[in-house]
């Protein structure tokens, strides 16, 4: 048995199937918030890192030249 809905046998106008700009714009917009909140996690994540001891930030085999220079980046 083949199932069905209410809106199957509605033929939409290639008018109606243009994008949207307002539903482009907010896109645009929700792609530039999570890559800002991204590159702000990144960030803190490597300044707590950074003000780790030394000894610590060796057991993970990282240092402090390492950190500084991902944050440069």
């Amino acid at each position: 048995m083949a199932l069905s809905t209410l809106f199957d046998d509605i033929d939409i106008p290639d008018a109606a199937k243009a994008p949207n700009p307002v539903h482009a714009a907010f896109a645009a917009a929700a792609r530039a918030v999570a890559a800002w909140r991204a590159e702000r996690s990144r960030h803190l994540a490597l300044n707590d890192l950074l003000a780790m001891e030394p000894h610590r930030l060796r057991d993970l085999g990282i240092n402090a030249h390492d950190l500084r220079q991902a944050l440069h980046r």
